[in-house]
Order: C-alpha cells, then sequence, then structure tokens
C-alpha cells in the first residue's frame, strides 16, 4: 500500500515523463524552440511557475530574439487524436484553487493522451469555466477550471502559433 507522499512521487513521475514527451515533440517540430523544464525542488512554488518555459527564437534579423511561452501540461488517460475525437464535452485544465493562486497567468495548455501521446492546444485566451469534477485516483471532488472541448486547438494549430501564425 502507497502512502500519500509515495502516491504524489508517483504523480510527479508520471508528470514528468509526459513533460519530457511534450518538449520532446515541441524541439522536433518547432523551428527555433527550445525548452526549460522547471525544478519542483523546496526552492520553487510550484504554483507560481509552470511546467515548462517555450523559448522561440526569431532568426529574422540581427538581434537574435524571441519570444517566450509559459506552458502547462496535463496528460489524460483516455485516447484522442486531436480535438475532433476528444471523448468529453469539456477539457479540465487546473483546480479552482490553483487558478485562484495563481490568477491568469496566460499559459498555454497542452493536453497530451496517455494512450496515443498526440497533444492538443488550449490558447491562453480561451475562456475557462468552473466545473465540479472527480477525481477519481483520489476518490475526491473538487471544483476545477475547464474550457468546451470546441474551444481548444490540434497540435498543428499550436505549431503554427508558434511560427507567427495566426490562429482563430
Amino acid at each position: 500500500m502507497s502512502t500519500t507522499a509515495g502516491k504524489f512521487e508517483d504523480r510527479l513521475d508520471g508528470a514528468a515523463f509526459w513533460e519530457a514527451w511534450v518538449a520532446s515533440r515541441i524541439t522536433r517540430t518547432i523551428k527555433g524552440a527550445s525548452v526549460t523544464l522547471m525544478s519542483v525542488g523546496e526552492a520553487k512554488d510550484v504554483t507560481v511557475y509552470p511546467d515548462m518555459e517555450l523559448f522561440i527564437a526569431d532568426y529574422s534579423d540581427d538581434d537574435w530574439g524571441g519570444r517566450t511561452l509559459g506552458l502547462e501540461v496535463k496528460s489524460r488517460n483516455v485516447s484522442f487524436t486531436g480535438v475532433s475525437d476528444y471523448p468529453f464535452p469539456t477539457i479540465n485544465t487546473c483546480s479552482k484553487s490553483y487558478w485562484e493562486r495563481t490568477g491568469h497567468l496566460g499559459r498555454q495548455y497542452l493536453i497530451v493522451s496517455q494512450s496515443t501521446g498526440n497533444i492538443i492546444w488550449i490558447p491562453s485566451w480561451v475562456e475557462k469555466h468552473q466545473k465540479v469534477a472527480m477525481d477519481n485516483t483520489r476518490g475526491q471532488q473538487f471544483d476545477c477550471m475547464a474550457v468546451d472541448t470546441m474551444e481548444a486547438k490540434d497540435w498543428h494549430d499550436f505549431v503554427g502559433f508558434c511560427h507567427g501564425q495566426k490562429v482563430t
């Protein structure tokens, strides 16, 4: 029987795997991308920092500038290839208490399927709403923030956005 601390560590290990998976997809797909995975060490408040920061270099001039995006990665034990076959009408992003602690930080949410490895994107500007969710692994209900699934975008939309394309 696992302890509460052991279960939390198992969840962190699983989250770290999927964050690394997403970072790998990003660096293989997005030109000029580099990813910094954020630490879960004692010196960091994990509610303040995103899961990772994505830097996208801009090679169009001599300044070698770019932009940085904060990313939240959420893995789901559901099978999907994109938005069109996501099996639920809403996508949970985070707990309401997390949302209230951090405020709207403008992070991009990337939702990855643990079954297929496919990724869908919830842009930072998509409106989130409160709903009650059930955490079956812990047997608890909690208030969470969610988006309507049809407001999410597919992986290729995220790649286009990172390459400077307008997303509607």
